[in-house]
């Protein structure tokens, strides 16, 4: 299963719709993603998605085996390391923390000051490895994380829209 099989049910107008969300959620003076580009970032988080589906589906934290994301948040795939499987919030946060931080925008290249970025997955329900190795069906929607932008590939400040 190395395509986005294990992706059970995507859609397209529901990853747009996921992606308006997460931009109107972000809090006042960040910066509002371009809507529809970053194409390098969108090809990497394809790649990871194809690597995670990989023998099967990716494992996945005992939170999201449970359905326990109220408090824990997530699901979470890390774009640096898709093999490891899929998190919950928390997880996630204790997975990112032992990585060194990325010192490049994921889209340009450049470096300077970065911004964290997350790009939502429009599907409903995907397929993820339990503890024993059979697969189940996990909640969706995913975030894939681990990615951070520059300020050029950002997008526009919110105080330049008038938004606060």
């Amino acid at each position: 299963m190395g395509t986005t099989m294990w992706l059970i049910d995507q859609d397209e107008g529901y990853g747009r719709d996921l992606e308006a969300r997460l931009a109107d959620a972000r809090p006042a003076g960040c910066w509002k993603p371009v809507p529809g580009g970053l194409p390098t970032v969108r090809a990497a988080v394809r790649a990871a998605l194809a690597a995670a589906g990989e023998g099967g589906g990716p494992p996945a934290c005992r939170h999201v085996l449970a359905d326990a994301l109220d408090a824990a948040g997530g699901p979470s795939l890390c774009i640096g390391h898709p093999a490891a499987g899929v998190f919950c919030g928390s997880c996630m946060q204790e997975h990112l923390a032992g990585d060194p931080p990325t010192l490049r925008c994921a889209e340009c290249g450049a470096d300077g000051w970065l911004l964290p970025f997350v790009k939502p997955v429009g599907v409903r329900s995907f397929i993820v490895r339990g503890l024993d190795g059979r697969t189940r069906a996990a909640v969706g929607p995913l975030l894939v994380e681990g990615l951070a932008v520059c300020v050029g590939c950002a997008g526009t400040p919110l105080d330049a829209e008038g938004d606060q």
